[in-house]
């Protein structure tokens, strides 16, 4: 069993997905962002621009006006024509402050309004800026490398499409990585504002040799229907249809690859991907080895409750939102699969049915990881807040006197293998960067090491 600890000179900051992240009161703030920002173009549209200026903070207040307000919005129509389309609208965190941009489309040009919020959800700025913030690959990326190929799986009810990162090598059969996403409704790519983090791993691991096979989760592409499943009995929502049916009809047609050695498929588990990692052993035969990314052994509703915590200290609360926070504390407690009983409601257990939890009840993920013979690689970013540094040593401790372990933490990295400095905070998850280098090479040279044996 090897110990390794990197020690590397920083980048800087960046992102990532909250592990139920519908639990943390920063996303809801996100949500909250977004619903208000809508409110304030509607009234634009309206041409209340007094009721606009009544939701502006003092200092807004003091530099615009009613009148520079509609001048704003009129100038914009007498500039590009009328108002077409409004579309999505885009939050993240800057600094204390909530930053929205929706895309608005005036005749045929489009543009993003930025309206930043405090945190009372006041009006501290309206800019002009680009429609989108477009992903930039990483500078050592070497796109000469590698090639991408398209590949539909699935039934029909579910179809799906993923994209295989290729590596360009003369009539050889290389080694596959598969990534299994963490919670939520995942894109393939892991897209948080202008950040990648999927895509990142994908291309940087085929350029250096190794196939990547990446697609969207199912909740991102079908949630309402498989929760309109659930809600119907047609079938129950749990990890299973979430995770493990695309999972197998993607291992399925990647053995059937001319380019993949159908030996040698591993399987890249992030945030709750990891968590599931002894399950997936136990329900995968033919997967040949595996790379936990901030996975963790714990249940995951006791390690929101510790973001929690973290995000929002009782020290800086008043008694009506740490009165808030208490009950939405006590929701995630009853979401732990050991408390779950038919007879809750799908309310007592927050954002997920019962049966989700009710299937993870008996998942002894500590017992069901010792059992594990293949190879495992696990990798810890030492500023994670999601998954701590502790989830880290219960890996070590569990698999203490196995054989088949590596491990590797990183002092700069957040839950998204991304740099920082100093406390992680949500707000530098959409500062724009790539998950580093050194982190591509453990991964492409550990999966090459295991393939040669």
């Amino acid at each position: 069993m090897k110990h390794l600890h990197y020690k590397n000179q920083m980048k800087f900051f960046t992102v990532i997905i909250f592990l139920f992240s519908s639990y943390l009161s920063f996303s809801q703030n996100l949500d909250s962002a977004k619903v208000n920002a809508r409110q304030i173009i509607d009234l634009f549209i309206a041409q209340k621009y007094a009721e606009v200026d009544s939701k502006c903070d003092a200092e807004m207040k003091r530099k615009a006006g009613v009148s520079l307000l509609e001048d704003i919005w009129v100038g914009l129509q007498m500039k590009y024509d009328s108002l077409a389309e409004i579309g999505e609208t885009r939050t993240s965190f800057k600094n204390e402050f909530m930053k929205t941009i929706t895309v608005l489309k005036f005749g045929v040009k489009k543009i993003g309004l930025q309206i930043t919020l405090n945190k009372q959800y006041q009006i501290s700025g309206i800019f002009i800026v680009p429609p989108e913030e477009h992903y930039q690959p990483a500078e050592y990326l070497d796109a000469e490398q590698f090639t991408e190929r398209k590949i539909e799986f699935g039934k029909a009810e579910f179809k799906n499409e993923g994209v295989l990162s290729l590596p360009r090598v003369n009539n050889k059969k290389v080694p596959v990585i598969i990534i299994v996403h963490g919670s939520g409704a995942i894109d393939k790519d892991l897209s948080i504002g202008p950040n990648k983090i999927y895509k990142d791993l994908a291309w940087g691991i085929a350029a250096k040799g190794v196939a990547v096979f990446r697609y969207d989760k199912r909740t991102f592409l079908y949630k309402d229907k498989i929760l309109a499943n659930n809600k119907s009995g047609k079938e129950n929502y749990d990890v299973r249809n979430e995770y493990f049916e695309d999972l197998k009809d993607a291992i399925s047609a990647l053995s059937q690859r001319s380019e993949i050695d159908a030996s040698k498929i591993f399987i890249i588990g992030h945030s709750e991907g990891g968590y599931l990692i002894p399950l997936i052993n136990k329900n995968f035969k033919q997967v040949a080895g595996f790379i936990s990314m901030a996975g963790t052994l714990r249940e995951i509703p006791e390690l929101a409750l510790e973001q929690m915590d973290y995000l929002a200290p009782k020290e800086s609360l008043d008694e009506k939102t740490l009165m808030k926070l208490n009950i939405e504390k006590q929701k995630v407690s009853n979401s732990l699969s050991k408390n779950i009983n038919k007879k809750m409601s799908d309310d007592s257990v927050f954002a997920f049915p019962v049966n989700y939890w009710l299937y993870l009840k008996s998942y002894d993920t500590k017992s069901m990881a010792k059992k594990i013979e293949k190879p495992i690689y696990v990798l810890q970013g030492e500023r994670d807040y999601q998954v701590l540094m502790k989830d880290y040593h219960i890996w070590v401790e569990v698999m203490k006197d196995k054989p088949n372990v590596n491990y590797k933490s990183y002092p700069q990295l957040n839950h998204l293998f991304l740099e920082g400095t100093g406390k992680s905070t949500p707000a530098e998850y959409t500062v724009p960067t790539n998950v580093p280098e050194y982190v591509i090479d453990d991964i492409a040279n550990w999966v090459k090491v295991q393939s040669k044996k």
